[in-house]
C-alpha cells in the first residue's frame, strides 16, 4: 500500500500562523505537529504499507526539513513531491501527481490537516475494500463533506447534500484499491485539464457509478480537520486527550 499525504495548500484561514509554513507543521503540543501525529499513527500500522508519499507546495522547504527530522519515526523513507501549482489548483492536482506512474498498489489518502485516533487508520488499512472513512455520529452542517449510502455503498459525496438525508461526513481519509486506480486516474486527469477549482473528492464522485466505495465508520472515535484557529484549538485538545490516554 502507498500512503499519500496531501500537504500542498496555503491555508489562508490560519494566517499568520501559516504565512511561511504549511498547516500540517502547526503544533499540537510542545513536541508534536500535525504531521508528526500522522507519522505516529503510521508507525503503529507499519505492516500495512510499503510506500509513503507526501505532496507539498506552500512552505516546501519547511516541509522538507520537518520530514528529515521525522524520518526515524516511520519504517519507510518518505518520497516528497513538489506541486508547482499549489497556489492555483486544488488537491485534485496533488493526488494526480502522486499517482502518476505510480498505480501498482493500493493507496491510502490522508489529508495532512486531520488529527485523529490512530485506530481509525488501522480500521481502513484492514478493510479489503475501496472505502471512505466516515463520521457516522457527528451532527452534519452545510460545511460537512457529506456522503449518502445505500446498501453499504457510497452513492454521493458533496457538501451540497442535505444533512437530513446524508449518512455522515467524510473525514479526509480514503483507501482506493489498485484495481480501481485506472478509473480514478482518468477522472483526475479530466478534472485537472478542465478546471483548477475542483477537489479529488469530485473525482471520487464522478466514478461512484463504476467503483463500489464502501464506508469505514469512525463510530465515535475522535478526529477533527483543521481549517481555522477554532479547529486548531479542538485538535490540540483531542491530541492532548489521546496522548494522556496512551500513557495510562
Amino acid at each position: 500500500m502507498n500512503v499519500i499525504i496531501l500537504a500542498a495548500g496555503t491555508s489562508r484561514r490560519l494566517l499568520p500562523l501559516t504565512k511561511q509554513k504549511p498547516k500540517t507543521l502547526l503544533s499540537l503540543s510542545k513536541e508534536r505537529t500535525m504531521l508528526a501525529s500522522i507519522f505516529d499513527s503510521l508507525k503503529d500500522n507499519s505492516n500495512y504499507f510499503s510506500q509513503l508519499t507526501i505532496v507539498g507546495g506552500h512552505g516546501f522547504n519547511f516541509l522538507q526539513q520537518a520530514i528529515a527530522s521525522l524520518r526515524h519515526t516511520v519504517p519507510i523513507a518518505p518520497t516528497l513531491i513538489f506541486n508547482p501549482n499549489y497556489q492555483s489548483m486544488n488537491n485534485c492536482y496533488s493526488l494526480f501527481m502522486a499517482l502518476k506512474n505510480n498505480t501498482d498498489r493500493d493507496v491510502l489518502i490522508i489529508h495532512s490537516d486531520v488529527v485523529y485516533e490512530p485506530t481509525i487508520v488501522n480500521k481502513i488499512m484492514r478493510s479489503p475494500y475501496t472505502a471512505l472513512v466516515v463520521d457516522n455520529k457527528k451532527q452534519l452542517t452545510a460545511e460537512s463533506m457529506k456522503v449518502t449510502v445505500a446498501n453499504g455503498r457510497v452513492t454521493d459525496i458533496s457538501k451540497a447534500l442535505s444533512p437530513k438525508t446524508s449518512y455522515g461526513e467524510y473525514i479526509g481519509i480514503a483507501k482506493v484499491q489498485k484495481k480501481h486506480l485506472p478509473k480514478l486516474m482518468v477522472a483526475l486527469e479530466a478534472i485537472v485539464k478542465e478546471t483548477s477549482n475542483l477537489f479529488y473528492d469530485d473525482a471520487f464522485r464522478s466514478i461512484l457509478g463504476d467503483v463500489n466505495f464502501r464506508v469505514v465508520d469512525t463510530d465515535g472515535l475522535p478526529w477533527t480537520e483543521v481549517d481555522n484557529k477554532y479547529d486548531l484549538r479542538i485538535a490540540r485538545r483531542i491530541y492532548k486527550d489521546l496522548s494522556s490516554r496512551s500513557r495510562i
